[in-house]
């Protein structure tokens, strides 16, 4: 992404009138600024809302300055360069300026770290950071997108005892093998996959309830949860793998 936007991102060329002031250029800027990063192949995914341009004149027709934007309510600063020449005005950010935004789809709240989905369309929960000895509550979603997956490895091997996944989740992947202080978890009606080794060896998981949503457990799901002594199946589970539960 560290390359110079000049002909890809930085093409904003609007017409205006010969005499605009520093505040019409810096609307004009806003503007075209969020309508250029929101069909961006790289940064459209990201959902970034421009809050102000705020621009200071250095020369005829030249002004520099800063965009100030926010992704998922974090804020960033991206540094311009604008010109307003004759009846246009053109503004450019380096790929230096723009890196900022690099790991902008990074984001981590409280005692987990999510990364945004390379389609855009969700959040995935990739690690828990905390001493893990406790409830934890995974939230819905983060800056208005939803929380859709708990990936690989994101709880192996923590201390929690017990997690609410919320209903936007639909996916679980191999996220809470050998968490053996685990006894309790609550599955949403919007899972529809248990994959793989998701609870592999969680030794105090007692009894579980799965939801009418899901439809597939993958081998391995609950392999070694040796305390385990209630399971309810519904008949929307077409699909158990191989040591599922043994």
């Amino acid at each position: 992404m560290k390359r110079m936007m000049c002909a890809v991102l930085a093409a904003g060329l609007l017409a205006v009138s010969c005499g605009m002031s520093k505040s019409a250029v810096e609307k004009n800027v806003k503007k075209s600024f969020q309508e250029t990063m929101a069909v961006d192949k790289n940064y459209g995914r990201l959902r970034l809302t421009v809050d102000s341009v705020q621009l200071v004149k250095v020369a005829d027709y030249l002004y520099e300055g800063q965009v100030n934007v926010r992704v998922f309510g974090q804020p960033y600063r991206i540094a311009v360069m604008v010109s307003a020449d004759g009846d246009a005005v053109q503004w450019e950010a380096s790929g230096e300026a723009l890196s900022v935004l690099d790991k902008a789809h990074i984001v981590e709240t409280g005692d987990m770290r999510f990364q945004l989905t390379r389609e855009g369309e969700g959040f995935e929960l990739i690690k828990y950071t905390g001493e893990g000895n406790g409830a934890v509550n995974i939230p819905r979603e983060i800056g208005g997108v939803p929380v859709i997956r708990i990936w690989n490895g994101a709880f192996t091997d923590s201390g929690i005892q017990s997690v609410t996944i919320p209903a936007s989740v639909t996916e679980i992947g191999a996220a809470f093998s050998s968490c053996t202080s685990l006894a309790s978890i609550t599955i949403p009606d919007s899972v529809t996959v248990i994959k793989s080794g998701a609870f592999y060896g969680c030794t105090s998981l007692v009894s579980i309830t799965i939801p009418d949503s899901v439809t597939q457990i993958e081998e391995s799901a609950f392999h070694d949860c040796t305390s385990l002594a209630s399971i309810t199946i519904p008949q929307s589970v077409t699909s158990i793998g191989m040591f599922a539960f043994s």
